[in-house]
């Protein structure tokens, strides 16, 4: 839902945008970083293989393609990791977890300092008029 909310709200900035906001994770970073804020290629490093990590939480740490049986290998900081289908991850460690969170800080920062991001202004989450009772 919120992957809606921004790319609808960037929309309005770029006519050209041709994703819809219901798109999946893959094509949301790929169209709105690629197209409209000109991420680089350490940036996507960092993307895709954050991609591959959550998909691993779902999965109790294992790896599964939600597209296909593949084995799929990421660059990340001059390494390559392999994700193995059907099998545990046994690459995060400590350190891998820092990097990891530093970069995607990084990577918020860049999305935010964003000028196409930053003249958006408040996105209201339609969930924040609902009454409990």
């Amino acid at each position: 839902m919120r992957n809606l909310r921004i790319v609808r709200n960037v929309n309005k900035t770029k006519s050209e945008l041709s994703l819809n906001g219901n798109e999946g994770f893959y094509f949301i970073y790929r169209g709105l970083f690629e197209d409209f804020l000109n991420f680089d290629k350490i940036d996507y490093e960092v993307l895709e293989i954050f991609a591959a990590i959550r998909n691993t939480i779902h999965n109790s740490g294992i790896y599964f393609s939600p597209h296909d049986e593949k084995s799929p290998s990421f660059n990340y900081r001059k390494k390559t990791y392999t994700f193995i289908y059907g099998k545990p991850v046994n690459f995060i460690t400590i350190d891998f977890i820092k990097n990891m969170l530093f970069d995607l800080l990084d990577l918020w920062e860049k999305l935010l300092k964003n000028n196409i991001i930053s003249n958006i202004g408040f996105i209201k989450d339609p969930i924040a008029d609902v009454k409990f009772e």
